[in-house]
């Protein structure tokens, strides 16, 4: 029984072994493919703003996320920011919030979709079952040199 017990323990292991990186890549690219939605989101918004295409703003978005490095078309960007409420059991509302830095104002545009619950990243989950009735904010592209401005 103890040589049983044994195999299947080392069986166990071999597999976790083998699954665990998969899993873990696995949720790092479902992560990564609802930030990428996010700042899609953002650009959609921006392009008719910076009077640009909408690929044109989501590589330069998607680099100042990804670097810092800020590239010229997005000199007026302040920040985007991810806004995550839970509606229910089985969905949330997310909204994408972009704020653009003017020479007289500040201008802020919304983009807002519903997602199911089984959409959101799970560190967004985890967050909501530790303190349910609040919203996750989350910043994705801060200007440096601009918060709290």
């Amino acid at each position: 029984m103890v040589i049983v017990e044994s195999i299947v323990l080392a069986v166990g292991i071999v597999v976790g072994y083998v699954l665990y990186p998969l899993v873990h890549r696995t949720r790092r690219a479902f992560d990564r493919a609802f930030r990428d939605q996010v700042l899609q989101d953002a650009s959609e918004w921006l392009a008719d703003k910076l009077e640009a295409s909408v690929p044109r703003v989501r590589e330069a978005l998607g680099k100042m996320a990804e670097t810092g490095a800020a590239d010229p078309l997005l000199e007026k960007l302040q920040r985007v920011e991810c806004i995550i409420e839970k509606l229910g059991p089985t969905s949330a509302e997310r909204t994408v919030a972009v704020t653009l830095r003017g020479e007289e104002s500040v201008k802020v545009g919304k983009v807002t979709v519903q997602v199911d619950w089984a959409d959101l990243p799970s560190e967004i989950r985890k967050g909501f079952i530790r303190r349910p009735d609040k919203a996750q904010c989350f910043v994705i592209v801060e200007r440096k040199g601009t918060a709290g401005a």
